[in-house]
């Protein structure tokens, strides 16, 4: 995983709620359309682009989402 742009994403990052809140978002949610990918399969800018995209498609509230990346790119 690349190193986080600012202290603010870092604390979030450090936070194991929304590691576990994304984990249950992303499993709840994505798998819903997607099969489930590997959360290693792509790197942080790649998911960073997807969660954005998809966060419209799938309904997501700007928390879920923002803990849907933080799990995904502290996972890979």
């Amino acid at each position: 995983a690349q190193a986080p742009a600012s202290a603010e994403e870092g604390a979030a990052q450090s936070d194991p709620m929304k590691v576990a809140y994304g984990a249950k978002n992303w499993a709840d949610t994505c798998a819903r359309c997607h099969n489930m990918r590997d959360a290693k399969s792509l790197r942080d800018d790649p998911w960073r682009a997807a969660i954005a995209h998809m966060r419209v498609r799938a309904g997501l509230t700007g928390e879920e989402a923002e803990n849907v990346l933080v799990f995904l790119q502290l996972s890979n």
